[in-house]
């Protein structure tokens, strides 16, 4: 891992608490330009108390639902102000393009960005949620599923 690049703070007790597995922790270069690149660090969540009573009850084992947080770091660092408008509108289309492509990679079809809004974080902070839209295959059981997170 890059000595500057760090993993998102999650509330790791409460998924531990609430059912949630660390599955995956990593760093990679998501956006990279001539003069700077981005890197995101990543952690990874299974659901595992839906993935079990999934299979105890129809025996199909798959992921159902995930939960990931990445905390970007810039290089070299943004100054302040213009430079971070500059460059956050590419930093969120990248974002919904490699999100879609992970949803993909997953097994899902049909993957499509819905509704945006924004919101207040517990910590006052603004953010942005998208709604994507998707199928999800279940050979098992013959059927396919419409999801919407």
């Amino acid at each position: 891992m890059s000595p500057d690049a760090a993993f998102p703070s999650v509330p790791a007790q409460r998924l531990d608490r609430d059912g949630w597995e660390l599955t995956d922790e990593r760093v990679e270069t998501v956006f990279k330009l001539p003069t700077a690149s981005v890197a995101g660090a990543t952690k990874v969540y299974d659901d595992v108390r839906t993935r079990e009573t999934a299979e105890a009850a129809a025996g199909i084992d798959q992921q159902w639902r995930f939960f990931f947080a990445t905390a970007l770091t810039f290089r070299p660092s943004l100054g302040p102000g213009i430079a971070a408008a500059m460059i956050l509108p590419t930093v969120r289309s990248e974002a919904g393009s490699t999100f879609a492509s992970e949803l993909r990679d997953r097994g899902f079809e049909n993957v499509s960005r819905d509704r945006r809004e924004r919101v207040r974080t517990d910590s006052g902070d603004r953010a942005y949620l998208r709604a994507y839209s998707a199928s999800l295959p279940l050979e098992a059981a013959g059927t396919t599923l419409s999801i919407t997170g």
